[in-house]
């Protein structure tokens, strides 16, 4: 090999060298700016992830108040409901207790005769144990039979 030769071949290594050291230096210079980003995004995501999981903590226990506060109003409703039939109920017990004892009295009294009462009372009682018994899906009773009274039990 000749001067010129050598000289070119020297040339060629120093570029392809010094062609390696520029790529090695952008790469190095690529991944140092991926690397940033890289950590910036995973500085984010961990951010993110400590926000959404106390979002959803504080979510969670909202909707669970929430919840129960409606099912306590609820049972409070129906509570009312309740309280509100066994009044209703009460009522109507005592006003049918008054109405008997009004016509006791007019009968006691004699503005009343006491045979008729007693068979529209009977008819009532009748009509009334009927249409009960039918919600009920029972037989009705005869008309027969006595009626009994608190009395009775």
């Amino acid at each position: 090999m000749t001067g010129e030769e050598k000289r070119r071949e020297l040339k060629e290594q120093y570029k392809r060298d010094l062609k390696m050291r520029k790529d090695f230096l952008e790469k190095a210079k690529s991944l140092r700016s991926q690397q940033n980003i890289n950590k910036a995004l995973s500085e984010m995501m961990e951010g993110m992830k400590d926000d959404s999981d106390e979002w959803i903590n504080q979510l969670n226990q909202d909707t669970a108040l929430t919840e129960a506060k409606f099912e306590m109003a609820l049972d409070q409703a129906q509570e009312a409901e309740q309280k509100l039939k066994d009044i209703a109920n009460e009522a109507e017990m005592k006003r049918i207790q008054a109405e008997s004892l009004v016509s006791q009295m007019k009968r006691e009294m004699g503005l009343l005769p006491p045979v008729e009462i007693e068979v529209e009372a009977e008819v009532e009682n009748t009509e009334e144990a009927n249409t009960s018994t039918e919600e009920q899906g029972d037989e009705p009773p005869s008309p027969q039979a006595p009626q009994k009274t608190m009395g009775d039990f």
